[in-house]
Parts: structure tokens; sequence; C-alpha cells
């Protein structure tokens, strides 16, 4: 699983609001890998934080409302832009953010590829790159994204690849 590849940390809870929730067998599973506290991963431009159970209540605040759709699960967020769990298609979404209407993207076929398309990420970034993917203009290095998508299109299709990194190269 990513934590193994990721130098990851630990963040404070997002305001004690015990979830009393229910979901399925693959967001279970995510939820305890993830543990009793949420995690930031290093990002291309700020951190990607995943949810823990506990604070899934807050990662929602914001983006979940009486028009959403009541299958969707805010489990993460990246630079403001909400990662969601569909509990029906079992299907990991974003959408930016600020910009009048969302437009949902499918970043990953279920939780279980998501676990390795972060581990994919983790390992080029720390380990291949150590943290160091930008040039000297602060561009991404167009070899760090060549190697990512690479490595991606060997654990899922290409259009959950194409939609991936519209969150790292935006």
């Amino acid at each position: 699983m990513f934590k193994e590849n990721c130098n990851f940390k630990y963040i404070e809870s997002y305001g004690n609001k015990k979830a009393n929730l229910e979901f399925d067998k693959q967001l279970n599973t995510w939820l305890r890998f993830i543990g009793d506290k949420s995690i930031e991963i290093p990002w291309s431009a700020e951190e990607l934080s995943l949810s823990c159970l506990e604070d899934i209540p807050a990662f929602e605040e914001g983006y979940v409302d009486q028009d959403c759709n009541k299958d969707w699960i805010v489990i993460g967020k990246v630079i403001g832009d909400p990662i969601i769990y569909n509990s029906k298609t079992k299907e990991i979404l974003t959408s930016v953010h600020g910009v009048g209407k969302w437009k949902w993207n499918q970043i990953s076929p279920n939780i279980e590829v998501f676990d390795q398309v972060m581990s994919v990420w983790c390992d080029l970034y720390s380990k291949k790159y150590n943290y160091n993917i930008y040039d000297e203009d602060f561009i991404i290095l167009e070899s760090f994204i060549n190697d990512l998508k690479t490595n991606l299109l060997n654990i899922m299709p290409v259009i959950y690849v194409d939609n991936f990194l519209t969150m790292v190269d935006d």
C-alpha cells in the first residue's frame, strides 16, 4: 500500500466530529488502512490530504450539499479540489472547485487501483525524483510527467490516467 512508499505526515483532526457512518467493504478497508488520523502526502503544488473516518464530515464541508450525489463520499482533497469515492460505481472522482459548475472526472476505476496510483506517485516523487519535480521556472519536469503516465498506464486505462494527470499538471 502507498503509505509504505511515501513520506507522509499525519495531520490534526478537523474537529472531533465523530463519524457515525457505514460504508461498503472497499471503503472500510481503505479507511482502516489510512488509520486514526488523516494524512498529507507531498504533492505538486501543495499536499494531497486523505481523510480518516473521523474527518470525513469535515472533508465534506463545502463540497457536499442537498444537491450532491448521495453515493459520493469525500475521501480527500488536493489544492482545494475534492477527491470523491462513488459508493455505487466504486470509482474515484475529482473536480476543480471555484469555477462555477462542477465537472467531475474519473481518476481511478476503484479504491484499490487508487491505492496503487498513490504508491506510484510516492515512489516517483520521493525516491526517483527526490522531491525535485520542478525545473528552474517552477514547471513540473516533463520527464516526471512522462514517468508518471507510463507507470499509471500499467495499472489503469488511459482515460483515468489523463484525468488523474490534470490533478498534477493544471
